[in-house]
């Protein structure tokens, strides 16, 4: 018979009975833990003691649980954890993120042929064009967001599919969102229209913030609210674009600006020509009102 020897860390002593003692151990080279009494443990040869694990301790990067928060405590029965054993298979590719903590590594994994598991869910980005748009949120001047003229049909067009699609579902569970990922890609319904959210942030237990982004607002919702997207709606690049007035920076917004600029723009078409490369997230541009005045001078040169 054969024998395979393991390299262990102690981790809890347990007494479980009068006569035999047990001991908690992690097995550092597989990532299993088991309790194990006393007489089965031999000194580590110093020849071993500096190699490393081969186990990493890794968890899902930007997974929370259903019912849980940024600071979760994980339960037993919490759904995400038969999500991970269905999806999970022997081999995959990982990739380690940067933020490291108590000793654990986040991950993104990808399973072959299906979506990343614990990453967030990514729309095609399409650097807009000059033309007109709508003004559909604003929030400083350096952070709005408009709708471009020229893809209004395409936009209705998506939001007819999107409304087939959910209503054909009757009493379906398989649209529920039982794992709750920090910027997938999901739908909520609002009336009779149907509209795609990426998932901002947990606010609490069973509410999340969640951003439209067809329209450039953000919502808080229940995450009953969530709806299971088809991959056929996330390959559609977002129908509202972000900009911010050129060339204006962090430093020159101010409630007053911010007030004279919803006064000016929201729900206007105006016309939007592009004064660079995007910059903190928003495409610096210049905007020409109704009347053909330029709002960056109106605004800036107070």
């Amino acid at each position: 018979m054969k024998y395979l020897f393991w390299k262990i860390l102690f981790l809890v002593f347990e007494d479980f009975s009068y006569d035999l003692q047990k001991f908690r151990i992690y097995f550092i080279d597989i990532g299993q833990t088991e309790f194990i009494s006393g007489n089965k443990f031999s000194q580590l040869p110093d020849e071993f003691l500096d190699e490393p694990a081969l186990a990493i301790p890794c968890r899902l990067y930007n997974v929370c649980p259903i019912n849980g928060n940024e600071q979760p405590i994980w339960k037993s029965d919490d759904k995400v954890y038969d999500e991970l054993q269905r999806l999970m298979v022997n081999y995959i590719s990982c990739t380690v993120r940067p933020k490291q903590d108590q000793g654990y590594y986040d991950v993104e994994i990808m399973i072959p042929g299906k979506t990343t598991t614990g990453s967030a869910s990514t729309v095609p980005i399409v650097p807009p064009n000059d033309g007109y748009y709508w003004i559909s949120q604003i929030y400083s001047a350096t952070e709005f967001h408009a709708f471009s003229y020229s893809h209004r049909h395409r936009f209705d067009g998506v939001c007819k599919d999107l409304k087939a699609y959910y209503d054909s579902f009757v009493n379906d569970q398989s649209l529920n969102v039982t794992v709750i990922l920090i910027g997938n890609l999901c739908a909520i319904q609002q009336g009779n229209k149907y509209y795609r959210v990426i998932i901002k942030r947990r606010k609490s237990q069973s509410k999340v913030l969640v951003k439209l982004i067809d329209r450039g607002d953000e919502i808080i919702v229940d995450t009953t609210e969530l709806l299971q997207i088809d991959n056929k709606f996330s390959t559609i690049p977002a129908f509202v674009q972000p900009f911010r007035l050129h060339p204006c920076d962090e430093s020159q917004n101010s409630a007053n600006v911010t007030r004279q600029l919803k006064k000016l723009l929201f729900n206007q078409w105006v016309y939007i020509t592009q004064q660079g490369s995007m910059i903190n997230g928003s495409y610096p541009v210049e905007v020409i009102l109704s009347n053909q005045q330029s709002l960056n001078k109106m605004i800036l040169q107070q």
